[in-house]
């Protein structure tokens, strides 16, 4: 922990001292500008790298906090004036959900009907967007056209939207619906999608059209990528949906939130998922701000002032405008929006 120094003026009533304990960070880095965008780990060829964006510019950090700054107003430059609020997309993407670049490249959607190409030692480069979004994002490599790449975006306005890469006059919009819960992923040659209002759909990414429609029959409270679709949960029940075939699970407590083999019920119990079984790790005292994490054997929120660490060893991190936490290989990543990023060891 870090130390903290005390004196006796400090005596609550003369006798009393309160002191709280605050873990010690393995690594902390202050970035040379404020960030916004959501802190996103990615891989290229074994070694994870952390990014963080702002309108003006992105950042590179490796595990042992070396820096890497890319402005946006270099090569094609680029003036944003809206924060940027998604994370970032890598340029490869060998199965749904993956993290994992080919190249080095990443890609970070905006508000302004634009996405960057971003590569540590590159400048920057633009390509058009069909619509604005707060979430990274997808790619579709078509395997019938060479060189034919489709950005496709879940829109702030409830439609999915594609542009080619290459070509501002090809693109598609999907009929507009209820707000999306996460971000869309590509199965095959369709793009699968889940809106708050338990609605799951199925375009062509090819051209947008309808290739399939379920539900859930209930609002959904969180939803993720997976390799074969989407998967997520309702506030009693747990889902998994290929595109094709919709499988529902009753969950053994009712939720708020949920992440991958976490649920956080209602009450404010904390769930981790062992195997077969459910384990209580702890309760939290507020709603949570996005979705819980899992590190390990333990479970990460965010509450409104602090990242808190459920479970063995379980410990707070004080904060202002943090954004959500991350994973950079083993270690726990809390971000402030001013720039302080600090790293965590694991108890």
């Amino acid at each position: 922990y870090a130390s903290v120094t005390v004196t006796g003026a400090q005596a609550d009533g003369g006798w009393r001292l309160l002191i709280a304990l605050e873990r010690a960070p393995a690594l902390t880095v202050m970035l040379p500008r404020p960030v916004t965008a959501q802190p996103t780990a990615i891989s290229e060829a074994g070694v994870e790298r952390l990014w963080l964006a702002s309108r003006q510019g992105a950042v590179v950090m490796t595990t042992d906090g070396a820096l890497s700054p890319i402005a946006f107003d270099q090569g094609e430059a680029v003036t944003l004036n809206e924060p940027i609020y998604a994370g970032f997309s890598a340029a490869s993407l060998p199965t749904p959900g993956s993290t994992t670049t080919a190249d080095g490249a990443v890609w970070l959607a905006t508000r302004e009907n634009i996405a960057l190409r971003l590569a540590p030692g590159q400048p920057p480069t633009r390509w058009p967007l069909a619509a604005r979004t707060d979430v990274p994002l997808v790619l579709f490599h078509s395997p019938l056209l060479v060189d034919r790449m489709l950005l496709i975006v879940a829109g702030s306005d409830g439609a999915l939207h594609a542009a080619d890469h290459r070509d501002v006059a090809l693109r598609w919009h999907a009929p507009t619906g209820a707000a999306f819960v996460s971000v869309p992923v590509i199965v095959g040659d369709r793009v699968l999608a889940a809106r708050r209002d338990g609605s799951l759909t199925a375009v062509r990414a090819f051209d947008g059209t309808l290739a399939g429609t379920a539900t859930v029959d209930a609002p959904i409270i969180d939803a993720w990528p997976t390799a074969t679709g989407l998967a997520g949960c309702t506030a009693n029940t747990a889902f998994t949906w290929n595109g094709d075939e919709l499988t529902r699970v009753p969950l053994p407590v009712a939720i708020t939130a949920a992440a991958p083999e976490v649920l956080v019920a209602v009450g404010g119990r904390v769930f981790l998922k062992n195997g077969d079984a459910w384990s209580d790790v702890g309760r939290v005292e507020q709603p949570l701000i996005g979705a819980p994490l899992r590190w390990g054997s333990r479970v990460v929120v965010q509450l409104s002032d602090r990242i808190v660490v459920l479970g063995e060893g379980g410990f707070a991190v004080p904060g202002m405008d943090l954004l959500a936490p991350a994973l950079l290989g083993q270690r726990l990543v809390v971000t402030e929006q001013a720039g302080r990023v600090r790293l965590y060891d694991a108890p």
